[in-house]
């Protein structure tokens, strides 16, 4: 995404968003001063064998089917082996075992394990995982980073995400909030790119379930129009069904690229028996 690191929320000429192409041979980078960031979301235990190369991968959540101990040691090394140098990820609402910093899983979370027959998860062994930073692995959980890229004519650039898993409640799973909390708050306002599992409220009908309506986060589609963030790429999921890319102009000098980039949905045949199992259907 871009030949310069410009304040929060410009953006330059050479600023390119690739959303159909043959993932297999992705479209060539602008010049040799532009850093590629994949976008990839709601995997949900699948190991997509597709994914296109470049300088960053963003994973924004839903890692996972229904956030067991054995399907996050799996799609963690499943992560690991891509050839990315840097690889961001967030948690999300089917995440549940990587809940339980105020003991949440303890409380609740093992539950939907005990529904779906599914052993009880090591929410410690799971923080283990997503805090090992080998493999170029960074997890952010309500929390900013400052990401630099080790390659020729990109060293000098410096990227800011921050990245959330929350989402409003939505079937009263895993980093759920009750609409009009003031979660969003948290976002630094000098963002680049942020990361949140689920998104805004009411941007490119990114945010729109089957019935017609618009379940994103109200919070930080109300600090975007106010200004008090830019970023540059807002990227999510959780939204399956209304996967897709949307540019929106703040102004003749700031623009935000919002990218719903959900890659699996859930197998229905297998969900009426009672098995959570997802398939890959979008590149």
């Amino acid at each position: 995404m871009s030949d310069t690191a410009p304040p929060a929320g410009a953006l330059s000429s050479g600023d390119a968003f690739h959303h159909t192409y043959d993932a297999r041979s992705p479209p060539a980078r602008p010049s040799e001063h532009h850093v590629r960031f994949v976008v990839i979301s709601d995997t949900h235990s699948t190991e997509p064998s597709d994914v296109p190369d470049g300088d960053v991968l963003l994973h924004c959540g839903d890692l996972t089917d229904i956030g067991g101990t054995e399907a996050f040691e799996r799609q963690i090394a499943w992560l690991r082996s891509l050839p990315h140098p840097r690889k961001i990820i967030i948690a999300g609402n089917h995440d549940h075992a990587a809940d339980n910093s105020t003991g949440w899983y303890e409380r609740e979370g093992y539950k939907i394990h005990e529904e779906y027959s599914q052993p009880r998860a090591d929410p410690a062994r799971v923080r283990q995982l997503l805090q090992d930073r080998s493999g170029g692995l960074r997890y952010l959980e309500d929390e900013a980073l400052e990401l630099t890229v080790d390659r020729d004519g990109v060293r000098d650039k410096c990227w800011r995400i921050y990245g959330s898993p929350w989402t409003p409640v939505f079937g009263s799973w895993a980093w759920n909030y009750e609409r009009g909390a003031e979660h969003a708050s948290a976002i630094p306002s000098n963002t680049d790119i942020l990361m949140t599992h689920g998104p805004p409220h009411g941007y490119g009908g990114l945010d729109v379930v089957h019935s017609g309506a618009n379940v994103g986060c109200e919070a930080v589609t109300q600090r975007l129009e106010a200004g008090e963030i830019r970023p540059r790429l807002h990227a999510f999921g959780h939204i399956h069904e209304a996967r897709g890319v949307s540019r929106h102009e703040w102004s003749s000098e700031h623009s935000t690229i919002f990218a719903n980039a959900a890659i699996a949905d859930i197998d229905m045949g297998a969900f009426r028996e009672r098995v959570f199992r997802y398939r890959v259907r979008h590149r």
